[in-house]
């Protein structure tokens, strides 16, 4: 379990490094791609978060790793406690495992369509840029992330027409990053005091 913790981390850590290199970028050859790029490796992050809280439900589910939690500090208990509330099928827990499934790794086949459609009802003729080349810096295909914006906005967040998207997407993100805070205070503090010898 400690290693399995640590591997999650190790990628939730990455990742979040990722997304932030990305948004520092200011090379005019990367600016173009730089908004797509950090929505990748936050669905990344929000991805392998997702996992992680796979392993918060099976240590709360096994009484000897239960019993190990509550050897720890009271504020990581208190942490442990609140990601035992983020199930996979219940309010932000359900969004955590849209993103991962439908976002970050899986492409629901049924949402792009379903957005396709959409966008194309809405704003027939638009334009899109397809950028191809000799290195992942000149790779980008608009259309792709026109798509899942769409899908990300309307599917998995769910935010209802005419609100404002940008707004209630940002409130998403302060919570689920929340989690991913408790998620790795926990994890540090548990994985350190039963490593230590």
């Amino acid at each position: 379990m400690l290693i399995r913790l640590m591997m999650v981390m190790n990628d939730c850590a990455i990742a979040e490094e990722s997304a932030t290199m990305w948004r520092g970028r200011t090379d005019e050859k990367t600016r173009v791609k730089q908004q797509e790029a950090f929505k990748f490796f936050v669905e990344l992050q929000i991805g392998h978060l997702h996992e992680g809280l796979a392993l918060i439900r099976e240590i709360a589910k096994k009484p000897n790793l239960r019993d190990l939690v509550n050897q720890c500090p009271q504020i990581t208990q208190a942490q442990f406690d609140h990601l035992t509330n983020y199930k996979p099928g219940v309010a932000l827990g359900a969004v955590m495992a849209d993103i991962r499934n439908k976002l970050a790794f899986h492409y629901d086949p049924t949402m792009i369509r379903d957005e396709l459609r959409a966008h194309v009802r809405e704003q027939p003729g638009t334009a899109a840029l397809i950028s191809i080349g000799g290195s992942s810096e000149d790779i980008l295909f608009e259309p792709g992330a026109v798509i899942n914006e769409r899908v990300a906005v309307n599917k998995v967040l769910r935010i209802t027409a005419g609100a404002d998207a940008d707004a209630e997407s940002n409130k998403v993100m302060v919570e689920l990053e929340k989690v991913m805070e408790d998620f790795m205070n926990f994890g540090g503090t548990f994985v350190w005091k039963h490593t230590r010898l």
